[in-house]
């Protein structure tokens, strides 16, 4: 997903990974600024050159021609309850009883139980739950994925189970490095192959798998 590296939790164990494989941090500099560039040129120029030329209501995915309401629900919410309430008192109606801000409250717990759960797993090397699975478990983020977390999970048990913890360090982690690098290659060819297509007047480029 596209915030998925925003995650602090994410960060950490990305930088702690880097340092297993001894990556230079100058590479991971670079490798930041390529993203932010990438980011707007794409992001930024790309998106808004197609929007002007075939029109935002054309745009297959039109989340941010909608009035982007879903992002700020919870703003929308508070703010017509102020709204409210400052009507009521200036017309001197009777205050209206404070309700009870659940959302605070779950945050906090749910915060709590994420720090218990990371201080588990860092004193206890055998601890299984991960706090970033706990945290990101009910979320958006993890629909589509839980098939291939599961087959990850399953793949990385019978390693250590069959090659202890040296195999996964050695051989499992960097395997699965490659994969992902390559993924990354692929998907940018596509990207460019796309562009090639859109730019030649083939619209549909992406559909459902046969």
């Amino acid at each position: 997903m596209t915030v998925f590296f925003l995650i602090p939790g994410a960060q950490i164990e990305l930088i702690q990974m880097g340092r297993n494989m001894k990556i230079c941090p100058r590479h991971i500099a670079y490798t930041c600024l390529l993203g932010l560039f990438g980011g707007i040129i794409i992001g930024g120029w790309v998106f808004l050159s197609n929007a002007y030329a075939i029109g935002g209501d054309n745009i297959r995915y039109q989340w941010s021609f909608n009035g982007l309401s879903w992002f700020f629900n919870s703003f929308t919410t508070d703010l017509a309850k102020a709204t409210t309430e400052m009507t009521r008192s200036a017309h001197g109606s009777a205050e209206v009883a404070a309700s009870t801000n659940y959302g605070t409250r779950v945050i906090f717990a749910f915060g709590g139980i994420s720090v218990i759960l990371t201080v588990l797993r860092q004193f206890f090397s055998g601890f299984w739950f991960h706090p970033i699975g706990f945290i990101l478990g009910s979320s958006h983020m993890m629909e589509g994925v839980w098939g291939s977390v599961f087959v990850a999970w399953v793949i990385r048990s019978l390693v250590l189970a069959f090659g202890g913890a040296t195999c996964v360090k050695n051989k499992l982690q960097p395997f699965f490095v490659g994969m992902f690098t390559a993924s990354i290659i692929v998907l940018s060819l596509f990207y460019i192959v796309g562009a090639y297509m859109r730019s030649i007047g083939i619209e549909n480029i992406y559909g459902a798998l046969p």
